[in-house]
């Protein structure tokens, strides 16, 4: 429902949001957003169901989180998500989850576009986009500074560190592998001994190409000090995703 031009939702943690330490992972949290974000959109003239008519979706192509105070297992929360800008092409997203006390213990914001599902470019048609050119609901940020754009870091060779072949589970409704599995490969092939014992304070990841199934995506990794990673995915010659990851 929304409140004050914010879509909210209230939720409690379950056991597959939560982690080794019982701690709502990072891709539980990117899970709700996901979700919270498409029923957002439901409800307002950029709907899914609107794009539709266009042969049109809605694709994620920048995100950054920070965890701001732990969330765990069982918690009850409040999650809150409203548009917040247009800038050239991308519609600007943000997202804030609540505890019962109305603490904010994440921030994050995305930016998305929208895509022709036939060419799998940025749709030019000018009716659709007269169609969903709406004012911000508001104009405050759960974080300030816009999603940016992460690069992996120059002078230091990106070391192969695993790599993940593209299988019925990772593919979502747009045909293409769901963005919240970058993350979860991304943990999965980083150090054991960082990954379980630090958490994960904040990360920004940049969505440049799709995977599609049967892919092979290659996992590059720099360490630009002891707490901030850097991972790559990589088919081929193309980068798939580019993700930065900052742990406590």
């Amino acid at each position: 429902m929304y409140i004050d031009n914010k879509f909210v939702e209230k939720h409690v943690i379950t056991c597959y949001h939560s982690d080794y330490h019982r701690r709502m992972s990072p891709s539980g949290f990117l899970d709700l957003a996901q979700q919270i974000a498409y029923k957002a959109a439901k409800e307002m003239v950029f709907s899914s169901d609107n794009l539709a008519k266009y042969n049109c979706t809605w694709v994620l192509t920048r995100m950054q989180v920070r965890f701001e105070k732990p969330v765990m297992y069982d918690d009850e929360v409040t999650l809150e998500t409203w548009h917040s800008a247009v800038t050239g092409l991308n519609f600007v997203r943000e997202f804030q989850l609540r505890d019962k006390d109305g603490d904010v213990r994440v921030s994050s914001n995305s930016s998305w576009i929208v895509i022709d599902m036939g060419t799998r470019s940025i749709s030019r048609d000018r009716e659709m986009w007269e169609s969903i050119m709406v004012p911000p609901q508001r104009e405050d940020k759960a974080i300030e500074t816009a999603p940016p754009k992460v690069l992996m870091p120059r002078g230091i060779e990106a070391e192969l560190i695993g790599s993940h072949s593209v299988g019925f589970s990772d593919i979502d409704v747009n045909q293409h592998v769901n963005n919240v599995k970058y993350t979860v490969w991304s943990m999965d092939a980083l150090p054991k001994d960082l990954v379980f014992k630090c958490p994960l304070k904040e990360m920004q990841i940049v969505f440049h190409h799709e995977a599609l199934p049967c892919d092979v995506v290659e996992l590059y990794h720099i360490a630009s000090d002891e707490k901030v990673h850097y991972v790559e995915g990589r088919v081929g010659d193309s980068v798939i995703f580019t993700e930065k990851l900052i742990f406590e």
